[in-house]
């Protein structure tokens, strides 16, 4: 046989080992690592919640008011159905609760008024109520991360099974080695002032890199502070070296964030286009998080800036310096008290 027919040879052997071992991968993610999210849509929960255990998933139920789908049907879905996910995913279903009642309000007779005033001393009339008080505005800052990493599970949120990391270690500078936890707690120092300075009351939930404080237990704190903002800076990291910029997550939609997500969503717009007027740097948009410990325990609005990738030179380089931090401090103080001064 010559060479060149053996070499042939070994290509075909070759490729039909490649093609045997992809085909082997995709079936093994398909049968035995994934599963296919049924069709729930017009279901009743009884029936749904039989097809998502029948597909080894979990369900999350959140049930709202529907003009159009009878009480106790599946209104939508999420993840949509046919598409692939890990075995023991959530699937969350939402149920409707039937049409809203309309509101009522009961007649009542006014209150018979006297012509004649009552008597009163010395005839003066009664005093204008005073004012209320003007309400202070909480703002509560959460630099993300801390020295050392807690990696003990917590419920991702209240009664979950699933599981997460109290507070993982964050990232670290790819020149500088800078580790997140100093530069976050570094922007959020700086803007604690700039809040301070126009009136607002400011709860940081950390003032030191020596603290053991679980990502849950941050949220509580804010929401025991009633903030009308918690902001929880954070600096990012990426695979690829080039991917650079800012990001706001929020709250995805989901049975915990369902109260805030709203007026979440609205402050992660504003701050996101003040970070990127202050800093002219990239947009890289706002991101619904729906796995975020921070995000699914707060019952106060919540953001999350991601204020450079610490994976990328340039960012590192401009994440250290002061002059770039007090940049990204004024974007946040503005971001947050355009959003304070529409509600």
């Amino acid at each position: 046989m010559s060479m060149k027919i053996l070499r042939q040879s070994l290509v075909i052997k070759l490729g039909l080992v490649i093609l045997l071992l992809g085909a082997g991968f995709f079936l093994y993610y398909a049968f035995f690592w994934s599963s296919r999210v049924p069709r729930l849509a017009g279901l009743s929960l009884r029936d749904a919640k039989s097809k998502i255990r029948q597909a080894k998933l979990e369900a999350e139920v959140v049930k709202k008011f529907s003009a159009k789908e009878s009480k106790g049907t599946v209104i939508s879905q999420e993840p949509l159905a046919e598409s692939r996910v890990k075995k023991g995913s959530e699937v969350t279903v939402v149920i409707s609760k039937g049409r809203k009642p309309p509101r009522t309000s009961e007649s009542k007779k006014p209150p018979r008024i006297s012509k004649r005033p009552p008597p009163s001393p010395l005839n003066v009339p009664n005093p204008p109520a005073p004012n209320p008080p003007a309400v202070q505005a909480v703002v509560s800052i959460d630099p993300g991360h801390q020295a050392r990493a807690n990696l003990a599970k917590e419920p991702v949120g209240p009664g979950s099974s699933t599981m997460k990391e109290k507070v993982r270690g964050g990232s670290t500078g790819v020149v500088s080695r800078t580790p997140e936890y100093k530069i976050t707690l570094s922007i959020g120092l700086k803007l604690k002032p700039l809040l301070e300075a126009k009136g607002v009351k400011v709860v940081m939930i950390r003032e030191t890199n020596d603290v053991n404080i679980p990502n849950s237990e941050r949220a509580k704190l804010a929401n025991q502070a009633k903030a009308q903002l918690f902001v929880r800076i954070h600096a990012d990291g990426s695979e690829n070296p080039a991917t650079n910029g800012i990001s706001t997550l929020h709250p995805a939609k989901n049975h915990w964030t369902e109260p805030i997500y709203s007026e979440s969503l609205k402050a992660a717009q504003i701050v996101q286009e003040e970070l990127i007027k202050a800093t002219g740097a990239k947009d890289n948009g706002l991101k619904p998080r729906g796995d975020i410990t921070g995000f699914n325990w707060s019952e106060v609005p919540v953001i999350l800036p991601e204020v450079g990738l610490l994976s990328n030179p340039e960012d590192d380089r401009l994440l250290n310096s002061e002059a770039y931090q007090n940049k990204i401090a004024e974007g946040l103080a503005n971001g947050i008290l355009a959003y304070l001064s529409q509600n």
